[in-house]
């Protein structure tokens, strides 16, 4: 009696290189389908992060009939403290010691990220942002080490009002002072809803930046003060300013921009601002096409890098009597 056996087939290495080859197909098919997905929910959650900026915002107004100061000087803080009983912040509010400056004990503890300032909460930070994990978190340019925010408020057209003698009407914004005498280094103005006179729903009051990617060293060519909210001097920290338009490829001007700091690949680029440029960061994303923005009214908007120059910058003041929507 005779057996007989089956020989079982398999792949041949032409048929294997095949298969691979679709699989790899595949993947590159999906691989942008899934990135897309994955900025999109970013995207979103920067916008709930905005969200949240302005229910404190409103919360503030509705506590003392004005928004918080954008800085203060007598106490140095800025408004990201102010806001911290509006945004569910209360136990680091009641830690922090209102009679010392923000970089006083216990509000910093130097050198350390031990400190109030320096507490990593999550709505400071915008997903897309690369720089809004690891080191370029914090700012460690001194010793006062402190956290850095992905969201600012709105200063207005402040820049240019002393240089191309702008009407103070058209440089105001709705956290910087429109008092044309104010001394060399003002308080920046609280306003309230009563200030706006152009319509709340068309009024910018705060944008999404980039954070600058630090390597922690502090010298002079790593230092950039875009993002460092925390601290009350100069605007360049915790305001964007509607000189430029979103993600212009013009550089920002700041009150410290290292040479490491200055990068227009990423998004990034900036020089020192003088005395006959004065201070404009823009407002900056890694989102495709825009950036979010928070408005008076307490709406998030996303706004094309496109928008034209003339109606972003009139969306940036309060009071100038000019009749400027988004588009839709």
């Amino acid at each position: 009696m005779t057996q007989s056996f089956r020989s079982k087939r398999g792949f041949t290495l032409v048929e294997l290189l095949v298969v691979i080859a679709i699989i790899g197909i595949l993947v590159g098919l999906l691989l942008p389908a899934v990135q897309a997905a994955r900025e999109a929910a970013r995207r979103m959650q920067c916008s709930n992060n905005l969200k949240q900026w302005g229910l404190g915002m409103h919360n503030h107004h509705s506590t003392f009939n004005r928004f918080p100061y954008a800085s203060q000087n007598a106490r140095r803080r800025t408004y990201v403290v102010m806001l911290w009983p509006y945004m569910e912040q209360t136990a680091l509010f009641d830690k922090y010691d209102m009679t010392r400056d923000f970089f006083a004990t216990p509000n910093n503890v130097p050198s350390t990220l031990t400190g109030l300032i320096s507490a990593p909460i999550p709505f400071y930070y915008c997903p897309s942002d690369p720089n809004s994990t690891g080191a370029g978190q914090f700012w460690k340019g001194d010793t006062n080490w402190r956290t850095r925010v992905n969201y600012v408020v709105s200063h207005g057209r402040w820049p240019e009002r002393t240089v191309a003698g702008i009407p103070d009407s058209e440089a105001q914004g709705l956290f910087r002072s429109h008092n044309t005498s104010q001394p060399t280094n003002p308080v920046p103005g609280a306003y309230g809803f009563k200030s706006i006179l152009d319509g709340s729903s068309n009024t910018l009051m705060m944008s999404e930046i980039l954070i600058p990617a630090l390597d922690g060293s502090g010298g002079t060519a790593n230092r950039d003060s875009r993002g460092d909210a925390m601290n009350n001097s100069g605007d360049s920290r915790w305001a964007f300013h509607s000189t430029l338009t979103p993600n212009s490829s013009s550089p920002d001007r700041n009150d410290e921009c290292g040479v490491n700091t200055n990068i227009p690949k990423q998004n990034l680029p900036c020089i020192v601002n003088t005395s006959s440029l004065r201070v404009a960061v823009a407002a900056r994303s890694r989102h495709a096409g825009g950036v979010n923005v928070l408005l008076a009214d307490g709406s998030i908007q996303f706004v094309a890098s496109n928008i034209d120059l003339a109606t972003w910058r009139a969306l940036a003041t309060i009071a100038n009597g000019e009749v400027a929507t988004l588009p839709q």
